[in-house]
């Protein structure tokens, strides 16, 4: 593995790799420890096998945009009890 402070002069393909490595463990990791995660991945029915790339990130946009919107609305029904 590169060390961070190596990472700032390798090629840019090099440092896409790094970042979808460590995308790839903190997903993992997550979803193993975090009761959080686990239930959003399943809930939203995401199978972070599948995201490889950061390109692939773009599911949690739809995940965040629902969350989101579940927020808003139980604040406004909270608001007008």
């Amino acid at each position: 593995m590169i060390k961070n402070r190596e990472l700032h002069y390798q090629a840019p393909q090099t440092i896409k790799k790094f970042q979808e490595d460590r995308m790839k463990e903190t997903l993992i990791y997550v979803a193993e420890h975090s009761p959080f995660y686990k239930r959003m991945f399943i809930e939203y029915n995401i199978n972070i096998s599948e995201i490889n790339t950061i390109e692939d990130l773009q599911l949690f946009q739809q995940l965040l945009s629902r969350i989101y919107n579940r927020i808003i609305m139980i604040f406004f029904v909270l608001i007008h009890c």
